[in-house]
């Protein structure tokens, strides 16, 4: 019962948190944010929707220039999501 909650963990990821993760990806990539803002607008999310649902969110800026942002079962460890932000999906 345990492994069966534990897999099925992305379907508590909720949306709003893709779109907010894309969005400051973006905002990140184009300046329209400061790292001050950033770092603080990531805070909020994973307080007010990860947490709750025992998830952690961690933030890998790639050398590349895109930024992955890993979610993860807190008890696990197990990854539950990865959503990436490349500068070129600011180029629109």
């Amino acid at each position: 019962m345990n492994a069966a909650i534990t897999n099925d963990t992305t379907s508590f990821v909720p949306e709003i948190v893709h779109i907010v993760l894309t969005e400051l990806g973006k905002r990140r990539h184009s300046e329209t944010i400061s790292e001050e803002e950033f770092s603080a607008k990531l805070t909020r999310i994973a307080r007010e929707e990860l947490e709750p649902r025992r998830l952690a969110l961690l933030v890998r800026h790639l050398s590349d220039g895109r930024v992955r942002f890993i979610i993860k079962a807190v008890e696990s460890g197990k990854v539950c999501d990865i959503v990436e932000s490349s500068p070129l999906s600011s180029a629109a």
